[in-house]
């Protein structure tokens, strides 16, 4: 094959995958002011910023690899479990601020459900 052929399929494959993100990005809930101050009998220290992160983070990091996931098809207590068994699986390379972001953005979607 060609550099040039390369290239181009490369490219093609980069956009498919930027794509795919914005796709799923679309379905996936922004969390809310509420969702913050509802997780915060639990964190202390949860802020908006830092769900918004999670959820940048859940995006940028999980769905290169598989389907996301919807926060509200887990209980908000089982994904500290489905984020660590990714860990484990070294599915993905996660710090633990990076994992906790993820977990606290997934319970507090979640628990949205059980108001």
């Amino acid at each position: 094959m060609s550099w040039v052929r390369k290239r181009t399929c490369r490219a093609h494959t980069a956009l498919a995958l930027a794509a795919l993100l914005v796709a799923c990005a679309s379905g996936l809930s922004e969390p809310t002011a509420a969702d913050a101050e509802l997780l915060r009998a639990r964190y202390a220290d949860v802020s908006l910023e830092g769900l918004s992160r999670g959820r940048a983070l859940y995006i940028a990091r999980c769905a290169g690899c598989h389907a996301l996931k919807s926060p509200t098809s887990v209980p908000p207590k089982n994904w500290r479990g489905e984020v660590r068994e990714m860990r484990e699986k070294r599915a993905v390379v996660l710090g633990e601020p990076e994992s906790e972001a993820i977990v606290r953005y997934l319970e507090a979607v979640s628990a949205r459900n059980a108001r």
